[in-house]
């Protein structure tokens, strides 16, 4: 599932929403796809943990309809601005929300797919370069070449393969903000990072230890069993892959629906 978020140029105080599920089941050249909202929806800020919940739910019905009796794994892909990547999980889905813990929740970038951005089709590619060097079947993440920002940042981002965050680097701030166009520009399809502080570089080298002992077909439900654990502390995750990228959206001026 991708809940695609964009700027409301008509009103700041909302975004404007795509959500659609993506069935697995179908190849990568050609997914299934089903919009849940006949056009995009308008969700103030302070309304979008209930709208999230609300939606998933939605899906939930919608796939136990077409599946049932098999069993089925919802993923979920909070895809983003740039300028709004590094909030904490928590304005989206709520402070006290089950949905971490139910689902792997990751988030992504709207604006390779946002037609008001001018650079979205160099964004697209990115990606798809960043993925190439990224992807390689049943090769655990931890051998990745990570950038790792404890490390200098003014190397060349493009010979890195995904970015691992040891404090407030990546989170909401001018300075995050600068880094996040970096790393989008880069097309580096993974980022781990921490939401909240913590003054334990055990408690934290041993929660990405867990999350990158595996490949990337099993990347997303370690996710969801991380943030599950009683011991887990609050982490962020950026992962795109680009054949589950949102469909493009239609501009600021074609909107007509809000979500009441």
């Amino acid at each position: 599932m991708i809940v695609c978020t964009f700027p409301n140029l008509q009103d700041s105080s909302k975004f404007r929403v795509v959500p659609e599920l993506c069935y697995s089941e179908a190849t990568p050249s050609k997914l299934g796809r089903e919009f849940l909202a006949e056009k995009g929806c308008s969700v103030s800020i302070e309304d979008f943990p209930r709208f999230f919940d609300k939606i998933v739910a939605f899906a939930e019905q919608k796939i136990d309809r077409r599946y049932d009796p098999r069993p089925w794994k919802l993923r979920i892909s909070l895809s983003l601005p740039t300028t709004t990547l590094g909030s904490p999980l928590t304005r989206w889905c709520g402070q006290s929300s089950p949905l971490p813990s139910q689902h792997p929740i990751v988030i992504g970038c709207s604006d390779r797919v946002n037609p008001d951005y001018p650079r979205r089709s160099h964004l697209r590619n990115q990606l798809k370069h960043g993925w190439e060097r990224f992807f390689r079947p049943q090769r655990p993440l931890k051998e990745l070449n990570w950038l790792i920002t404890s490390e200098s940042a003014q190397d060349d981002w493009e010979t890195y393969e995904a970015v691992q965050c040891w404090g407030g680097w990546l989170r909401s701030h001018q300075a995050a903000v600068e880094r996040w166009y970096k790393l989008i520009e880069s097309g580096i399809p993974l980022a781990l990072w921490l939401d909240d502080d913590c003054l334990q570089p055990q408690a934290i080298a041993q929660t990405f230890a867990r999350l990158t002992d595996c490949c990337h077909e099993e990347f997303l439900d370690r996710v969801r069993s991380e943030r599950r654990g009683s011991d887990s502390i609050p982490f962020g995750v950026f992962y795109e892959n680009p054949n589950y990228l949102p469909t493009v959206a239609e501009t600021s001026e074609e909107q007509f629906f809000s979500w009441g």
